[in-house]
Protein backbone atom coordinates (compact mmCIF):
# COMPACT_ATOMS: atom_id res chain seq x y z
CA UNK A 1 0.00 0.00 0.00
CA UNK A 2 1.55 3.42 -0.89
CA UNK A 3 1.70 5.70 1.52
CA UNK A 4 0.08 8.60 1.71
CA UNK A 5 1.68 12.33 2.97
CA UNK A 6 -0.53 14.95 4.27
CA UNK A 7 1.45 18.44 2.97
CA UNK A 8 0.82 21.43 5.15
CA UNK A 9 2.21 24.67 2.77
CA UNK A 10 2.05 25.27 -0.46
CA UNK A 11 -0.88 24.11 -2.69
CA UNK A 12 -1.05 20.26 -3.27
CA UNK A 13 -0.49 19.55 -7.08
CA UNK A 14 -0.15 16.31 -8.83
CA UNK A 15 -0.16 12.93 -6.70
CA UNK A 16 -0.04 15.09 -3.63
CA UNK A 17 -3.96 15.86 -4.41
CA UNK A 18 -6.09 13.29 -3.40
CA UNK A 19 -9.97 12.92 -3.02
CA UNK A 20 -12.78 15.51 -3.81
CA UNK A 21 -13.87 14.22 -7.31
CA UNK A 22 -16.90 14.49 -6.50
CA UNK A 23 -16.49 17.72 -5.57
CA UNK A 24 -14.33 18.61 -8.66
CA UNK A 25 -17.40 16.78 -10.86
CA UNK A 26 -19.97 19.11 -9.42
CA UNK A 27 -17.63 22.15 -9.63
CA UNK A 28 -16.73 21.30 -13.04
CA UNK A 29 -20.12 20.29 -14.60
CA UNK A 30 -22.56 22.76 -12.67
CA UNK A 31 -20.80 25.80 -12.40
CA UNK A 32 -17.39 26.11 -14.74
CA UNK A 33 -19.25 24.55 -17.97
CA UNK A 34 -21.90 26.50 -17.72
CA UNK A 35 -20.35 29.56 -18.19
CA UNK A 36 -21.38 30.44 -13.86
CA UNK A 37 -18.70 31.96 -11.32
CA UNK A 38 -17.43 29.88 -8.71
CA UNK A 39 -16.71 31.19 -5.22
CA UNK A 40 -14.72 29.44 -3.31
CA UNK A 41 -15.38 30.25 0.86
CA UNK A 42 -13.60 28.49 3.00
CA UNK A 43 -11.72 28.79 6.11
CA UNK A 44 -7.50 29.42 5.39
CA UNK A 45 -5.35 25.81 4.86
CA UNK A 46 -8.48 23.68 3.74
CA UNK A 47 -7.46 23.51 0.17
CA UNK A 48 -9.30 26.05 -1.78
CA UNK A 49 -6.04 26.76 -4.14
CA UNK A 50 -5.27 23.52 -4.47
CA UNK A 51 -8.94 22.69 -5.58
CA UNK A 52 -8.84 25.70 -7.56
CA UNK A 53 -5.49 24.35 -9.14
CA UNK A 54 -7.18 21.16 -9.86
CA UNK A 55 -10.06 22.89 -11.73
CA UNK A 56 -7.27 24.97 -14.01
CA UNK A 57 -5.86 21.40 -15.08
CA UNK A 58 -8.75 19.68 -16.06
CA UNK A 59 -9.58 22.79 -17.88
CA UNK A 60 -6.06 23.04 -19.51
CA UNK A 61 -6.93 18.78 -20.54
CA UNK A 62 -10.08 20.11 -22.25
CA UNK A 63 -8.85 22.86 -24.20
CA UNK A 64 -8.87 25.84 -22.20
CA UNK A 65 -6.29 28.69 -21.94
CA UNK A 66 -5.80 28.80 -18.17
CA UNK A 67 -4.16 31.35 -15.83
CA UNK A 68 -3.34 31.05 -12.22
CA UNK A 69 -3.27 34.48 -10.95
CA UNK A 70 -2.63 34.44 -6.71
CA UNK A 71 -3.59 37.86 -5.35
CA UNK A 72 -2.70 37.27 -1.64
CA UNK A 73 -0.09 40.58 -1.61
CA UNK A 74 -2.13 42.35 -3.96
CA UNK A 75 -3.72 45.70 -2.50
CA UNK A 76 -4.97 47.84 -4.75
CA UNK A 77 -7.03 47.62 -7.98
CA UNK A 78 -3.92 49.24 -10.04
CA UNK A 79 -1.71 46.27 -8.76
CA UNK A 80 -4.23 43.59 -9.71
CA UNK A 81 -4.11 45.40 -13.57
CA UNK A 82 -0.26 45.32 -13.23
CA UNK A 83 0.13 41.57 -12.05
CA UNK A 84 -2.45 40.17 -14.24
CA UNK A 85 -0.48 41.71 -17.10
CA UNK A 86 2.11 39.98 -16.42
CA UNK A 87 1.03 36.63 -15.45
CA UNK A 88 -1.00 36.84 -18.45
CA UNK A 89 2.29 37.86 -20.73
CA UNK A 90 4.42 34.67 -19.51
CA UNK A 91 1.65 31.91 -20.74
CA UNK A 92 2.16 29.90 -23.17
CA UNK A 93 -0.49 30.87 -24.93
CA UNK A 94 -0.03 34.35 -25.45
CA UNK A 95 2.25 34.42 -28.26
CA UNK A 96 -0.48 32.75 -30.33
CA UNK A 97 -2.86 35.31 -29.29
CA UNK A 98 -0.52 38.19 -29.34
CA UNK A 99 0.28 37.14 -32.90
CA UNK A 100 -3.28 37.55 -33.89
CA UNK A 101 -4.29 40.30 -32.78
CA UNK A 102 -1.78 43.00 -32.72
CA UNK A 103 -1.00 44.54 -29.44
CA UNK A 104 -4.88 45.26 -28.97
CA UNK A 105 -5.14 43.63 -25.21
CA UNK A 106 -2.09 45.08 -24.40
CA UNK A 107 -3.08 48.47 -25.09
CA UNK A 108 -6.51 47.67 -23.45
CA UNK A 109 -4.40 47.60 -20.36
CA UNK A 110 -2.57 50.29 -20.64
CA UNK A 111 -5.10 52.05 -21.45
CA UNK A 112 -6.03 51.93 -17.78
CA UNK A 113 -4.58 54.98 -16.17
CA UNK A 114 -3.62 55.34 -12.56
CA UNK A 115 -6.57 55.25 -9.92
CA UNK A 116 -8.24 58.42 -8.32
CA UNK A 117 -9.19 58.02 -4.79
CA UNK A 118 -11.50 60.99 -4.00
CA UNK A 119 -13.24 59.97 0.02
CA UNK A 120 -13.64 56.53 0.19
CA UNK A 121 -14.57 55.83 -3.96
CA UNK A 122 -12.88 55.04 -6.48
CA UNK A 123 -12.51 55.27 -9.99
CA UNK A 124 -9.95 53.90 -12.68
CA UNK A 125 -10.07 56.07 -15.97
CA UNK A 126 -11.75 53.60 -18.79
CA UNK A 127 -10.97 56.57 -21.79
CA UNK A 128 -10.60 52.94 -24.10
CA UNK A 129 -12.70 50.70 -22.41
CA UNK A 130 -16.63 50.02 -23.26
CA UNK A 131 -18.92 48.15 -22.57
CA UNK A 132 -18.51 45.58 -24.85
CA UNK A 133 -14.68 45.39 -24.17
CA UNK A 134 -15.29 41.67 -22.35
CA UNK A 135 -16.63 40.32 -25.57
CA UNK A 136 -13.91 41.36 -27.52
CA UNK A 137 -11.01 40.19 -25.59
CA UNK A 138 -13.08 36.93 -25.18
CA UNK A 139 -13.21 36.53 -29.03
CA UNK A 140 -9.97 37.08 -29.32
CA UNK A 141 -8.79 34.56 -26.57
CA UNK A 142 -10.98 32.01 -28.70
CA UNK A 143 -9.82 32.44 -31.72
CA UNK A 144 -6.01 32.09 -30.29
Amino acid sequence: MEKISIKVGPPVEGNDFFGREGELRKAWENYILKGTSLKLSAPRRVGKSSFSKKLLEKAEKNGWKTLYLDLSATTTESEFVRDFKEKWQKEKWWENIKSKTGDAILNLFDSIKELEVAGNKVSINTSVWRSDSYGKIRKLIERG
